[in-house]
């Protein structure tokens, strides 16, 4: 069913991949994805990467279907009732390598979820932000490309081999010790870092 709906669209035109189109080479390779988000759906992500993905390459003539190995994603999101069909363009998730330039923790929060949580802190012009459990420092590094050199921060770990390798993140993204700081203590010497009452937010991915 699928396979034949999508199929009458690429015939009479209501819907093109141009980066399977505009291919001149005969012979590449592609692969379909699919995400569904919502319920009630009577089919499976296999099915919809088969039947769609077939359709496609009936059409196309000149590229072959293939699982791995392939030059081009196509992806077919099912959002509710509506599917949302193109060509992928970062196959590999970037965000891993997100301000983790010369060093990276074992276990280190998304820099996504670090984006969301500097902005729910409410952080002003001026404001030091603290991480007592900095890690690979995702959230102070993403906190600093948002607001740049607006704000200072402080990063501490127990580990002194995350907390120098945070410093070597910092270095290598162009900040210096006066914007950021990163301090190799535990919590029984946490506050000989700071001046009292001198944070205005604390902002953490709390260890297990």
């Amino acid at each position: 069913m699928l396979y034949k709906y999508y199929k009458a669209k690429l015939v009479v035109g209501n819907s093109s991949i141009s980066s399977l189109a505009e291919l001149k080479e005969g012979g590449t390779l592609f692969c379909t994805t699919c995400k569904r988000i919502g319920s009630g759906h009577g089919f499976q992500d296999p099915e919809v990467e088969r039947e769609i993905g077939g359709a496609m390459s009936e059409y196309y003539a000149h590229v072959k279907p293939k699982m791995n190995g392939f030059a081009i994603q196509v992806r077919v999101d099912v959002v509710s009732t509506k599917i949302i069909v193109g060509t992928q363009v970062n196959v590999d998730d970037l965000l891993k390598e997100r301000h983790f330039l010369r060093f990276r923790n074992t276990l280190t929060i998304k820099t996504n979820l670090a984006y969301a949580m500097i902005r729910c802190a409410n952080i002003k012009n001026g404001d030091l932000v603290v991480d007592p459990f900095c890690g690979s420092s995702a959230i102070l590094l993403e906190a600093l490309d948002v607001y740049k050199k607006r704000m200072k921060c402080v990063g501490m770990d127990v580990s002194r081999w995350r907390s120098n390798g945070s410093r070597e993140n910092m270095l290598a993204e162009g900040f210096d010790n006066n914007v950021c700081q990163f301090h190799c203590c535990n919590d029984q010497n946490f506050q000989k870092k700071l001046e009292e009452e001198s944070m205005d937010a604390i902002v953490s991915n709390l260890p297990w």
